[in-house]
């Protein structure tokens, strides 16, 4: 078996279209059993669109400057070019934002939130696999991807895909513990697992990246990917922390 796919990069829009579509539909199904107000989904297609679009353009323009030559090739993003850790950190900001001008619980959004971005998140990776975009690095053993442009007999591991997989299964786990009432009550804990699980996924996942990853010298060769899922990392563990001394003040 082997993955060479070729199609049309618009095809890369149209599952991260899809995606949105799909995440949005999901939060509708979610927030129908939470007991607190939650944004609408009018409002979040409007936030989370623009925001987390923009966030991830900006990503990518700041980390790869040199590919663009005009103002037009800013807003090509139907031929790829988006950093996810620049749309989450973009749509989170204007999440809160919201949530608080507004009146809702942020820690309640995030959890019914979070399932819907791992489905989007896992259909947007096989955008990524089509255009041929953050490949993973030659493989000796796993000889079933390729890149146009690669000399034949290079094959590489298909990390799109390791990342749509696992992803998928993240999704399915969120979607099983939000079933929970003592959970979904913990306003805090869903969405902390999903950064902790995602963030560690990721840090060892840029292992296996060959793709350019900018022109950064961080130390250890890590990626700004690998500085900030450690940081969200932590961010989580101390979510999670306070979500669970609080659940257990209250029993």
């Amino acid at each position: 078996m082997l993955i060479e796919l070729e199609l049309p990069v618009y095809s890369y829009g149209i599952l991260v279209a899809l995606a949105f579509i799909l995440g949005l539909y999901l939060y509708q199904l979610s927030s129908k059993y939470e007991k607190e107000p939650l944004p609408g989904v009018v409002s979040l297609l409007l936030l989370l669109s623009c925001s987390g679009i923009v966030g991830a353009r900006i990503a990518y323009i700041l980390l790869f400057p040199w590919q663009f030559s005009s103002l037009k090739d800013c807003f090509a993003i139907h031929e790829g070019g988006l950093v996810f850790y620049g749309g989450f950190l973009g749509a989170l900001l204007v999440s809160w934002i919201y949530c608080k001008a507004k009146g809702f619980s942020f820690s309640a959004f995030a959890d019914n939130i979070v399932p819907s971005l791992a489905l989007g998140h896992a259909i947007g990776r096989l955008g990524c696999l089509i255009n041929s975009c953050c490949y993973g690095k030659q493989s000796s053993f796993l000889k079933i991807y390729r890149i146009p442009g690669d000399p034949e007999g290079i094959y590489r591991h298909p990390t799109q895909l390791y990342c749509s997989l696992f992803l998928l299964g993240l999704f399915g786990f969120l979607r099983h513990l939000l079933k929970s009432e003592k959970i979904r009550t913990s306003h805090g804990f869903t969405a902390s697992i999903y950064l902790i699980f995602y963030s560690v996924f990721r840090f060892f996942i840029e292992f296996l990246r060959d793709d350019d990853r900018g022109q950064l010298n961080l130390p250890f060769d890590f990626s700004i990917s690998q500085i900030i899922s450690a940081l969200l990392f932590a961010a989580a563990a101390l979510w999670l922390l306070r979500v669970v001394l609080s659940f257990s003040e209250k029993e």
